[in-house]
């Protein structure tokens, strides 16, 4: 990394921040070419982290109904001769049409609310209670996850974005605070790994720009 920042400089460029993944061994490059080169905001890819994120939902106390949503897809769509042809049938009576249900690719970031989401579409239609429950409170605590990954796939983003998503994430979690007791810890931790006091100089300026283009 440092030899490629080298031979940027040397073809004059000017290198304001570098961004990796957070996996361990970009974390100790981040942290020893940070004291070499203290001009340059090492930071993490929040994307990236966001991943990370959404794979920890998987393994939280959601796992169950997380893993009986995607078994009832792939039931579903697997039985294109029975079961389907029934649920279909099921949503015609109850709806006048047919809607799709999304399968849940744990490598693919929004696929996780979108399985949840198309499920809870045809909950009228087939009569699951204590499921549909525990699915729909699934499905608002990965809400805002899946808001977050869409928002930070933009080209423009700031770091300002990034707190704002944080913050979104922190509060979707607290509104379930018994089901997502260690994602909240999980947002924690990786807050904790941020460069906090430039993040919120982000913040403040986007927000002071903002105030000063409107008066």
């Amino acid at each position: 990394m440092e030899g490629l920042m080298v031979d940027m400089q040397k073809k004059g460029w000017k290198i304001g921040a570098v961004v990796t993944d957070n996996a361990g061994q970009c974390g100790r490059a981040r942290r020893i070419l940070s004291l070499r080169w203290p001009t340059i905001a090492f930071v993490i890819c929040f994307a990236h982290d966001l991943h990370n994120l959404v794979k920890s939902v998987l393994k939280s106390d959601y796992a169950e109904v997380i893993k009986k949503a995607s078994d009832a897809v792939n039931a579903l769509n697997a039985s294109s001769a029975k079961w389907l042809v029934e649920a279909n049938a099921c949503m015609e009576e109850t709806y006048g049409y047919k809607l799709n249900v999304k399968q849940l690719c744990e490598t693919r970031w929004n696929s996780m609310h979108g399985c949840f989401a198309s499920l809870l579409r045809i909950r009228s239609a087939l009569e699951l209670l204590e499921f549909w429950n525990s699915l729909k409170d699934s499905e608002e605590v990965v809400r805002p996850l899946s808001y977050a990954s869409l928002k930070l796939q933009r080209d423009e983003n700031t770091m300002a974005d990034v707190v704002v998503c944080y913050l979104d994430i922190f509060a979707g979690f607290h509104k379930h605070p018994y089901g997502s007791r260690n994602l909240i810890r999980e947002v924690e931790k990786r807050w904790l790994q941020c460069e906090q006091p430039l993040m919120l100089l982000a913040l403040y300026l986007l927000h002071t720009d903002k105030l000063l283009k409107g008066s």
